[in-house]
């Protein structure tokens, strides 16, 4: 049961590598849940970085995540309730998709039967059903990114994070990705995903995030920031 909280909420993030180069500074904002939010911002603008900071993969310089209300720096539980796409590919592709997703639904504690009930559903729910048990290595760059949101979904998350999941799919994969998307906003999931073509995210939703040299420069209604903008 999604709570009605704040799903994300970032506050002064700021993040300087040792080499002086400060990849985010002062970023703040909050994502209700159930809602899907587009992290828009040109290549090196602060996405990725922003997205290893929510996965406690990055550690901030200064300020604070919150995921549902809780820091999981201090307390890792909130992480039991998302599925996260990294935009690298990391898959294993001499397993066949339907492998891949019940190993990961197995990390989550499922028993062997559950996982491959599992897998079966979230694949079908991407639309792989024909093909998961081919093996990942001879499929298309669409059709591996709808295995790794899959595989994202097998904890049954409150929220999912997509690292450019549009990223190199030839136009009916994205159409079919957008739907997805579009789906899991229909069925209460928070989605917070990144990209850096904002006529894309147009057809996903309207509420954005601008990121641009690692400062936030705009949040809320996409049309209405447009209007802003121009």
């Amino acid at each position: 049961m999604i709570e009605a909280e704040s799903g994300i909420i970032t506050n002064d993030l700021t993040v300087t590598y040792n080499n002086g180069t400060t990849a985010l500074r002062n970023v703040s904002f909050e994502i209700p849940t159930g809602t899907i939010t587009a992290l828009v911002g040109v290549n090196g603008a602060g996405k990725s970085t922003l997205f290893k900071l929510l996965m406690g993969k990055l550690q901030p310089t200064q300020g604070e995540v919150r995921l549902f209300g809780t820091n999981p720096w201090k307390n890792p539980a909130p992480y039991a309730r998302v599925g996260y796409v990294p935009e690298n590919e990391n898959m294993h592709d001499w397993m066949t998709a339907h492998e891949f997703v019940s190993t990961f639904a197995r990390l989550h504690g499922l028993t062997r039967d559950e996982a491959k009930r599992e897998a079966e559903r979230d694949l079908e729910f991407v639309g792989l059903t024909d093909v998961m048990h081919k093996k990942i290595g001879r499929y298309s760059k669409g059709m591996r990114q709808r295995a790794k949101i899959a595989h994202a979904l097998v904890n049954d998350p409150d929220l999912i994070i997509l690292d450019e999941p549009l990223q190199g799919c030839d136009p009916l994969a994205r159409t079919t990705i957008m739907n997805v998307i579009r789906e899991l906003g229909r069925m209460g999931r928070t989605v917070l995903l990144s990209s850096h073509i904002l006529s894309e995210i147009e057809r996903i939703t309207e509420q954005i995030v601008i990121l641009h040299q690692g400062k936030l420069l705009a949040k809320g209604n996409l049309h209405a920031i447009r209007e802003q903008l121009d």
